[in-house]
């Protein structure tokens, strides 16, 4: 006989839930009102819809750990819209620009600690990942912009000497030298107007590989931890009570002289069994993670390979990606959880970073003023 699921208990906690959305969302992300409502409301949905999913089918497993799970996605809801605005919209402060230790003191702030830490520890609690790998993940996270930023500003070493004349004057040059680089990449101009360009701005007569943009870099940064992040949640969630008690009624045929009463049961108590990426069989798993990592990598580091040929590698990479979770989700559709999704979106934004111009903000023909005298 199942015990009674407190149901009241839970709608409290749903509420707390809300509230406690709302208020990180818009005070400590820093959305606007309406967009902090939206998303509250979508996920105050998804709750009710899980706390009846687990009344009607007395899943003392979910009961269990669903509180942990809404808890940690709360948090981490925050955490992932802060990103965003921070990292697509640009909504960046000026300490956040700074490369070095001020660009890490910025990111590294008291809120973003708190709120780490708190999301580290309920998500090695509610998806059983050790703590040590969860608080690691999330400040890795913390600090990939403030990183990407210091080791693309070699020129902070002070290799000038102190010269300020040639700090003011770096850095127009410099931005109207990404903006000939970025028209360079997109096609707009040939390779011999490009350096014609470079050669009146003052650059060097051979030109420097192209650079991926800034919009490319986050769409691949974030791709890249969400394939990370879906490969150590769960996959695959199994109640192996009620999958046991499918099987022996789908195998007790019925046989004359017997009554339904004497039909055998079996019941595990409310086990719940995950799969996570890593535990996938054939190393399937580590093969989407290296996929999307791998091709993110390539893209952020190795500047000097042609967009061609990095374009057949993520093709390659993200095909062999998808089928395998097409092949997935479809042979296990009613056990997915929420390792799959995130990976798909992951592999979604590398895809389109790599393949999509709209990635990078359109700009004007432009042609420096330099290249006119």
């Amino acid at each position: 006989m199942h015990s009674q699921i407190p149901v009241i208990h839970f709608l409290h906690a749903g509420g707390v839930a809300a509230l406690a959305t709302l208020f990180l969302l818009r005070f400590y992300s820093g959305l606007k009102w309406k967009s902090a409502l939206a998303l509250t409301l979508v996920g105050t949905v998804g709750y009710a819809v899980q706390v009846t999913r687990m009344v009607r089918s007395h899943d003392a497993g979910m009961e269990q750990t669903l509180l942990p799970v809404v808890a940690s996605l709360v948090a981490g809801l925050a955490i992932a819209a802060k990103l965003y605005r921070k990292w697509l919209a640009a909504e960046l402060t000026g300490a956040e620009r700074t490369p070095g230790v001020a660009g890490f003191r910025a990111w590294f702030s008291g809120a973003n600690l708190v709120l780490g830490i708190v999301f580290s520890v309920l998500t090695a609690w509610a998806f059983h990942v050790p703590v040590v790998t969860t608080v690691i993940l999330t400040f890795a996270v913390f600090a990939l912009y403030p990183g990407i930023i210091t080791l693309n500003a070699p020129e902070l070493a002070g290799a000038d000497g102190g010269n300020s004349s040639n700090n003011t004057a770096a850095p127009d040059i410099g931005r109207e030298r990404d903006r000939v680089l970025r028209m360079l990449e997109e096609g707009k101009i040939s390779p011999d107007d490009g350096a014609d360009l470079l050669k009146a701005l003052g650059a060097e007569a051979q030109m420097s590989p192209p650079q991926v943009s800034v919009p490319r870099q986050r769409f691949f940064l974030i791709g890249a931890l969400l394939v990370l992040f879906g490969f150590l949640i769960p996959w695959l969630r199994v109640d192996v009570g009620a999958e046991m008690n499918r099987a022996v009624r789908a195998l007790a045929m019925p046989l004359e002289g017997l009554q339904n009463q004497m039909m055998p049961t079996a019941t595990t108590g409310g086990v719940i069994a995950t799969v996570k990426g890593g535990d996938l069989e054939y190393g399937m798993g580590w093969i989407m993670l290296i996929a999307g990592l791998g091709t993110s990598m390539l893209w952020l580091f190795a500047p000097t390979i042609d967009p061609a040929t990095k374009r057949t590698v993520t093709l390659v990479s993200l095909v062999a990606g998808g089928v395998i979770l097409l092949y997935v989700v479809s042979s296990a559709f009613r056990f997915l959880s929420f390792g799959a999704p995130v990976t798909l979106v992951g592999y979604v934004l590398i895809g389109t970073a790599a393949f999509r111009r709209k990635v990078i903000p359109k700009t004007p023909d432009y042609v420096p003023a330099a290249a006119t005298n």
